[in-house]
């Protein structure tokens, strides 16, 4: 299907880690129940202060915004949540994340990122 998306850039973003290519990930195994079922997700490896750890862009299920965020450090594995540091409520019910309008969160820096595919 030539309408289904398998690779996402970020580019631009104040926290240069969350830049980089985002591949579709082939199921929702593993994920946590807040990552929408109905709306694919993208992930990326990288570091994160020296650690390795899973970058990811998904819908928020409870708020249907879309969410760029790692995976806890093994220091904070206690937190329930993944870290977020933008997010995007400008467009309700897309299947896609937006590719601007994006906004800094508490875990991301200035400038906020831009996507493209």
């Amino acid at each position: 299907d030539g309408n289904v998306v398998e690779q996402i850039v970020a580019e631009g973003a104040g926290e240069p880690e969350i830049n980089g290519t985002y591949n579709r990930r082939k199921s929702h195994d593993s994920l946590p129940s807040y990552y929408d079922r109905l709306c694919p997700v993208f992930s990326k490896s990288g570091l994160w202060e020296g650690e390795a750890v899973n970058f990811f862009i998904y819908r928020f299920k409870p708020n249907e915004f879309w969410c760029i965020a790692r995976t806890p450090s093994k220091q904070e594995s206690s937190k329930q949540y993944s870290v977020a540091f933008y997010i995007n409520d400008s467009i309700k019910n897309a299947k896609l994340p937006p590719k601007s309008d994006w906004r800094v969160t508490f875990g991301g820096n200035h400038p906020a990122l831009q996507l493209k595919w």
